[in-house]
């Protein structure tokens, strides 16, 4: 038996540690109940729930909607991981209207029969499993000597929520019993909307709690999402939109696991066909970034290539091709349209293509290992003259600037510079200081905070 609290800032202390080694084992039955859940909770293992699926191995799943706060789409998003309908496959939701449904256990079985198990505070969500929540349990293992007693009434203590009809329980069995739950309000339709983000406490505020931040212990890959319109009863899981026309992307080697390519690729994907139709993690709607030095090399006048870079946490919304240039290197290509945005006027550069390319990982080459989009200088260039021309403020390092993701309705980046003497300035420039990163300079972008186009 092991106690594990991640309030000693030990990232093999979060749950999200535990479930990451479980998908080195050979398991073979996975049991849980969780309080709350979101589909970023499913992060660590990801690899282990589609062999599972693809083995047809027993999954259990009970999960609260206290208050009716788990959403449709993650629902959606485990039910069609787990490939349902699935007679091993199985999901109960739990919501009373008096008193919550608050047990955090997680169990699981290795083809050797040995068990073990993770009790105490951790949900199955974002924010615990990558050790964001300080929280603290118990792992217990039978392989090390734990009484196996106990754990076989861990697992049915999970399994009794499927055995009689129990009230305020609902069980899922395919995505056709998804909506009954939305219109009961058992399950949310959609995640609201963020709140506005109150201004930042001024550095001598007397109150700690508002200046100390945790950040996650650890980082993982994001799970694909249930794709919006697709069928959720496939054995396979497809992550593309119409999972008949074209296969799943599928990782490389030499190529990290979270760099997906698309299989019928003869070149760099382009538009549409560089999407996997999953979206970003929390309904963000893109990325806001700080501009630096390279990015607003151009706003200087300087030339060169300005790049921007991506966070890992949104690559699973991208298949890649490969660019044969001096090195084999993965590459996708969009269009892009870049404006700039005053209290005078609006200005939208003419659409023009941009790429993001992954560097440091083909052989032979050397780099850090990041993930670059190229900011277009024509376009950049026009802003710049627009803004002058105008007597207004020229993007500079250090401002903010939002980008739009592309979908598959219009598989458009969309990149929008704002006038300081515009509160929306302020509100990004608030959220660059004042939320998680998601990598260096880099927020997420709200949804509804951008003007319509």
């Amino acid at each position: 038996m092991q106690y594990v609290d991640s309030g000693a800032r030990n990232p093999e202390h979060t749950l999200g540690a535990w479930l990451r080694n479980l998908t080195t084992q050979k398991i073979r039955n996975l049991r849980w109940q969780t309080g709350y859940f979101n589909v970023d909770g499913l992060d660590p293992i990801a690899s282990l729930i589609h062999d599972l699926a693809q083995n047809k191995s027993p999954v259990r799943c009970v999960v609260g909607s206290n208050q009716g706060e788990t959403t449709r789409q993650d629902v959606e998003t485990l039910v069609w991981r787990l490939g349902c309908p699935k007679s091993n496959a199985q999901i109960a939701i739990v919501r009373y209207h008096t008193g919550l449904f608050h047990p955090k256990v997680y169990h699981a079985i290795r083809h050797d029969g040995s068990q073990t198990a993770y009790v105490g505070s951790s949900n199955l969500t974002g924010p615990s499993v990558t050790g964001l929540n300080i929280e603290a349990g118990l792992i217990l293992d039978s392989a090390k000597g734990d009484p196996r007693q106990l754990l076989d009434e861990i697992a049915r203590a999970i399994d009794a929520w499927f055995e009689s009809a129990k009230p305020g329980v609902h069980l899922i069995r395919d995505s056709a019993e998804i909506q009954p739950l939305v219109d009961a309000e058992v399950l949310r339709a959609a995640a609201p909307s963020r709140p506005p983000v109150p201004p930042r406490a001024p550095a001598d505020s007397g109150d700690p709690s508002r200046r100390v931040r945790l950040k996650p212990l650890l980082n993982f890959p994001p799970i694909i999402r249930h794709p919006k319109g697709a069928a959720t009863s496939t054995e396979d899981i497809d992550p593309q939109p119409g999972a008949a026309q074209r296969p799943p992307p599928v990782p490389k080697d030499r190529f990290p696991p979270y760099i997906l390519f698309a299989q019928t690729a003869r070149g760099p994907t382009h538009g549409e066909a560089a999407l996997t139709n999953s979206t970003l993690p929390g309904n963000a709607a893109g990325l806001i970034f700080r501009l630096n030095r390279d990015s607003a090399r151009h706003f200087e006048g300087r030339s060169g290539t300005a790049n921007i870079s991506l966070p890992v946490a949104t690559m699973a919304t991208i298949q890649f091709g490969i660019y044969q240039g001096q090195y084999l290197r993965p590459r996708a290509e969009f269009p892009m349209r870049i404006r700039y945005v005053s209290t005078a006027a609006t200005h939208i550069a003419p659409i023009t293509n941009a790429s993001i390319m992954v560097y440091g990982h083909a052989l032979g080459e050397t780099g850090h290992g990041d993930i670059r989009m190229v900011m277009p200088a024509a376009a950049s260039r026009e802003i710049r003259q627009f803004a002058e021309e105008n007597g207004l403020r020229v993007p500079r390092v250090e401002d903010p600037m939002a980008l739009e993701w592309p979908t598959v309705a219009d598989p458009t980046f969309k990149v929008t510079f704002v006038d300081a003497e515009l509160p929306l300035f302020t509100e990004l420039s608030i959220l660059l200081v004042n939320d998680q990163p998601v990598g260096r300079g880099a927020r997420w972008l709200p949804a509804d905070l951008i003007p319509d186009w």
